[in-house]
């Protein structure tokens, strides 16, 4: 039983970390876009606001 919980938690830990270094690899393209593009301001919308951030996503063609 303990067995069982133990690989049950390494699997969702496992999960957790490839979602935030699918995240992580999603930012820097975008951040690497703007950059490209001169889109400083596009930039600190990207960091600083969810909303903004997803339409940029959109915009960009990257997906999730």
């Amino acid at each position: 039983m303990l067995a069982l919980q133990w690989d049950k938690d390494s699997a969702i830990k496992a999960s957790f970390d490839d979602g935030v270094e699918m995240g992580e690899n999603r930012l820097a393209k975008l951040i690497d876009i703007l950059i490209k593009n001169d889109k400083q301001e596009d930039i600190q919308f990207a960091l600083n606001d969810e909303v903004k951030r997803n339409e940029l996503y959109k915009q960009y063609g990257i997906c999730s």
